[in-house]
């Protein structure tokens, strides 16, 4: 594509969804805000950077490896597929572009994925705990009896994944979407290492704390990111006066699981609608 082309595409509005912490719901945030967007005639897509999973949960993504249209990902990127018109399936490694599977702390990776099949620049690496995860019985018949090509990755201690995870958010932005909502991973906020325009540039902002989600339309923050090591949610609070920012506040009740898509979709638009 020239670079005439390139430089005439829209800019979408990003919306960062982060939260305190892992299991806060953040994915379903997310895909709400990217359905409600959608229905309100704003054309939007997710993008979940980096995301990870522990190796026994893993199990049921790695033995249909063969049944995929894509490379190895996990539920919450196919859900974020999903929820928008633009994305399916298919493009679960480019919505989710670095994948890791862990035993017991996600900074110490059993094995990784990086990058996407569609775009031709994918790869899998072992991690140093590789070897010792796999005298376990259950772990080694699942991968031994899929087709993911782990057995003869190289072994490394990290991965730098900035390059793939770049050409994954350019990918996402030829479907010319309107706005594009990225979920963090944890406590991780949604950037990588290249620091270069709206790859790590936030418009809006949903923090999701205990029993709350709350909403800073118009923050317009951009990481100062000087390496390709993961950001803490840490350095966006040290670096934002919150007190100063007008933060929308709504409570976050429990409800049954079959009720949670449509309860979410409705935060969400209570949020956009204030």
């Amino acid at each position: 594509m020239s670079g005439y082309l390139w430089s005439s595409l829209k800019n979408p509005e990003i919306y960062w969804v982060i939260a305190a912490g892992t299991n806060f719901g953040k994915t379903t945030i997310t895909t709400a805000l990217i359905r409600t967007l959608n229905l309100l005639g704003t054309p939007a897509v997710g993008f979940k950077p980096v995301a990870g999973c522990e190796l026994s949960e893993a199990h049921c993504f790695i033995e249909k490896y063969s049944q995929y249209n894509s490379e190895l990902s996990g539920n919450d990127s196919r859900k974020l597929c999903e929820a928008s018109p633009l994305t399916n399936r298919d493009m679960v490694d480019i919505v989710n572009p670095h994948y890791l599977i862990f035993k017991q702390h996600p900074l110490r990776p059993v094995f990784w994925r990086i990058g996407s099949r569609h775009l031709e620049n994918f790869s899998y690496f072992k991690g140093e705990n590789y070897d010792n995860c796999m005298k376990d019985n259950t772990h080694r018949r699942v991968i031994s009896n899929s087709s993911m090509p782990i057995t003869g990755a190289q072994y490394v201690n990290t991965v730098d994944s900035s390059e793939q995870i770049e050409a994954a958010y350019q990918a996402l932005l030829r479907l010319e979407p309107n706005a594009m909502v990225f979920e963090g991973a944890g406590r991780l906020l949604p950037v990588w290492g290249r620091n270069n325009g709206a790859s790590i540039f936030a418009n809006h902002l949903i923090i999701i704390t205990r029993g709350k989600l709350n909403f800073i339309r118009g923050i317009n923050f951009r990481a100062q990111q000087r390496d390709n090591r993961i950001m803490p949610l840490a350095y966006l609070v040290n670096q934002i006066n919150f007190s100063q920012q007008k933060v929308l506040s709504l409570p976050i009740n429990k409800v049954q699981p079959d009720q949670l898509e449509s309860y979410s979709d409705s935060l969400i638009q209570k949020l956009l609608n204030c």
